[in-house]
Protein backbone atom coordinates (compact mmCIF):
# COMPACT_ATOMS: atom_id res chain seq x y z
CA UNK A 1 0.00 0.00 0.00
CA UNK A 2 3.41 2.09 1.17
CA UNK A 3 4.65 1.49 -2.51
CA UNK A 4 1.18 2.16 -4.72
CA UNK A 5 0.97 5.67 -2.47
CA UNK A 6 4.65 6.56 -3.37
CA UNK A 7 4.01 5.52 -7.31
CA UNK A 8 1.28 7.80 -7.27
CA UNK A 9 2.91 10.57 -6.41
CA UNK A 10 5.73 9.65 -8.67
CA UNK A 11 6.50 11.67 -11.70
CA UNK A 12 6.94 10.36 -14.92
CA UNK A 13 10.67 9.83 -15.42
CA UNK A 14 10.65 12.44 -18.23
CA UNK A 15 9.90 14.98 -15.65
CA UNK A 16 11.79 13.58 -13.25
CA UNK A 17 14.44 16.17 -12.72
CA UNK A 18 13.86 19.73 -14.80
CA UNK A 19 17.73 20.61 -14.06
CA UNK A 20 19.06 20.79 -17.65
CA UNK A 21 22.28 18.73 -18.12
CA UNK A 22 24.42 22.16 -19.33
CA UNK A 23 23.06 24.13 -17.08
CA UNK A 24 25.13 24.51 -13.56
CA UNK A 25 23.51 24.77 -10.28
CA UNK A 26 24.85 27.95 -9.59
CA UNK A 27 23.52 29.79 -12.54
CA UNK A 28 20.09 31.72 -12.08
CA UNK A 29 19.71 33.27 -15.22
CA UNK A 30 16.78 31.16 -16.15
CA UNK A 31 14.95 32.14 -12.95
CA UNK A 32 15.87 35.56 -13.89
CA UNK A 33 14.71 35.70 -16.96
CA UNK A 34 11.33 33.98 -16.23
CA UNK A 35 10.79 36.63 -13.04
CA UNK A 36 11.60 39.85 -15.51
CA UNK A 37 8.94 38.30 -18.81
CA UNK A 38 6.37 37.99 -16.24
CA UNK A 39 6.79 41.26 -14.55
CA UNK A 40 6.56 42.47 -18.33
CA UNK A 41 3.95 40.73 -20.04
CA UNK A 42 1.73 38.43 -16.79
CA UNK A 43 -0.89 41.12 -16.99
CA UNK A 44 -1.93 39.38 -20.68
CA UNK A 45 -2.92 36.59 -18.92
CA UNK A 46 -5.37 37.75 -16.57
CA UNK A 47 -8.08 36.37 -18.02
CA UNK A 48 -9.67 32.58 -19.02
CA UNK A 49 -8.32 30.11 -20.24
CA UNK A 50 -4.35 31.94 -20.69
CA UNK A 51 -4.84 32.53 -17.00
CA UNK A 52 -4.86 28.81 -16.37
CA UNK A 53 -1.90 28.48 -18.59
CA UNK A 54 -0.49 30.91 -16.80
CA UNK A 55 -1.64 28.98 -13.39
CA UNK A 56 0.03 25.46 -14.68
CA UNK A 57 3.35 27.64 -15.76
CA UNK A 58 3.76 29.04 -12.29
CA UNK A 59 3.49 25.49 -10.61
CA UNK A 60 6.12 23.95 -13.21
CA UNK A 61 8.17 27.14 -12.21
CA UNK A 62 8.24 27.01 -8.48
CA UNK A 63 9.52 23.05 -8.94
CA UNK A 64 12.22 24.67 -11.01
CA UNK A 65 12.80 27.02 -8.58
CA UNK A 66 13.07 24.27 -5.78
CA UNK A 67 15.62 22.58 -8.27
CA UNK A 68 18.06 24.62 -8.14
CA UNK A 69 18.69 24.06 -4.46
CA UNK A 70 19.30 26.63 -1.90
CA UNK A 71 18.78 29.99 -4.10
CA UNK A 72 20.38 33.62 -2.87
CA UNK A 73 18.34 35.75 -1.08
CA UNK A 74 17.91 38.32 -4.01
CA UNK A 75 16.42 35.42 -6.26
CA UNK A 76 14.56 34.14 -3.65
CA UNK A 77 13.07 37.64 -3.10
CA UNK A 78 12.48 38.09 -6.82
CA UNK A 79 10.85 35.08 -7.20
CA UNK A 80 8.54 35.87 -3.99
CA UNK A 81 7.69 39.23 -5.23
CA UNK A 82 7.34 38.26 -8.87
CA UNK A 83 4.58 35.62 -7.66
CA UNK A 84 3.18 37.93 -5.27
CA UNK A 85 2.22 40.41 -8.09
CA UNK A 86 0.88 38.12 -10.14
CA UNK A 87 -0.97 35.57 -7.89
CA UNK A 88 -1.35 37.01 -4.62
CA UNK A 89 -3.36 34.02 -2.98
CA UNK A 90 -0.80 31.40 -4.13
CA UNK A 91 1.32 29.41 -1.66
CA UNK A 92 5.10 28.76 -2.45
CA UNK A 93 5.65 25.16 -2.06
CA UNK A 94 8.06 25.05 0.97
CA UNK A 95 10.31 21.81 -0.60
CA UNK A 96 10.61 20.60 -3.70
CA UNK A 97 8.36 17.31 -2.70
CA UNK A 98 5.10 19.47 -2.04
CA UNK A 99 5.81 21.14 -5.71
CA UNK A 100 6.31 17.79 -7.12
CA UNK A 101 3.05 16.63 -5.12
CA UNK A 102 1.00 19.62 -6.90
CA UNK A 103 2.56 18.85 -10.59
CA UNK A 104 1.35 15.31 -10.30
CA UNK A 105 -1.69 16.00 -8.98
CA UNK A 106 -2.24 18.85 -11.88
CA UNK A 107 -1.26 16.12 -14.37
CA UNK A 108 -3.43 13.43 -12.82
CA UNK A 109 -6.48 16.03 -12.98
CA UNK A 110 -5.24 17.11 -16.65
CA UNK A 111 -5.04 13.21 -17.82
CA UNK A 112 -8.41 12.52 -16.17
CA UNK A 113 -10.06 14.83 -17.94
CA UNK A 114 -8.52 13.77 -21.38
CA UNK A 115 -9.88 9.80 -20.53
CA UNK A 116 -6.00 8.91 -21.17
CA UNK A 117 -6.77 5.65 -19.03
CA UNK A 118 -5.63 2.07 -20.60
CA UNK A 119 -9.44 1.10 -20.60
CA UNK A 120 -10.71 3.77 -22.61
CA UNK A 121 -7.78 3.29 -25.52
CA UNK A 122 -8.89 -0.65 -25.14
CA UNK A 123 -12.38 0.35 -25.74
CA UNK A 124 -12.21 3.15 -28.10
CA UNK A 125 -9.47 0.98 -30.58
CA UNK A 126 -12.23 -2.35 -30.46
CA UNK A 127 -15.08 0.25 -31.25
CA UNK A 128 -12.63 1.40 -34.16
CA UNK A 129 -12.51 -1.92 -35.34
CA UNK A 130 -15.99 -2.81 -35.42
CA UNK A 131 -16.71 0.36 -37.21
CA UNK A 132 -13.89 -0.73 -40.47
CA UNK A 133 -15.40 -4.22 -40.08
CA UNK A 134 -18.68 -2.61 -40.87
CA UNK A 135 -17.96 0.02 -43.78
CA UNK A 136 -16.08 -3.49 -45.56
CA UNK A 137 -19.09 -5.34 -45.11
CA UNK A 138 -20.76 -1.91 -46.67
CA UNK A 139 -18.89 -2.06 -49.42
CA UNK A 140 -19.00 -5.45 -50.22
CA UNK A 141 -22.59 -5.64 -50.35
CA UNK A 142 -22.35 -2.45 -52.88
CA UNK A 143 -20.19 -4.11 -54.82
CA UNK A 144 -22.42 -7.74 -55.27
CA UNK A 145 -25.59 -5.17 -55.64
CA UNK A 146 -23.61 -3.59 -58.58
CA UNK A 147 -22.89 -6.51 -60.14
Amino acid sequence: EDQSEAKRWQLPQILADPQHALEAPWDYFRIKLVCVLLETCAHYFDRGSVKQRLDRFLLFFCRYVHSKGELPLRFMNMVYDTLERLRPKLVFPKTKADADEKVVKLLQEERSTLDLDEEDNADASGKAEDDEGSSEDEEEEDESSDA
